[in-house]
This record gives C-alpha cells, structure tokens and sequence, in this order.
C-alpha cells in the first residue's frame, strides 16, 4: 500500500478499473528476486 498510492495512472487505466496497487503487484511479480550468494 505504501507505494500504490504514489503512481499516477493514466486515464484510460482508471477506465479499466486498474489501481496502483494492482500497478505494484505486477511489477513485483515480474521483477526477478536477487539470489543470494
């Protein structure tokens, strides 16, 4: 929730019903977690 509220959607999205928070998920689910060493 803390940084959902920080991303400016474009209109078209909030047409679609998208939310930051849905924004955030995405992006988390395809950034790759660093392995560790």
């Amino acid at each position: 929730p803390a940084m959902a509220h920080r991303i400016s959607l474009r209109p078209e999205m909030w047409v679609r019903r998208v939310q930051g928070a849905d924004v955030v998920d995405e992006l988390l689910r395809r950034t790759p977690v660093p392995r560790a060493r």
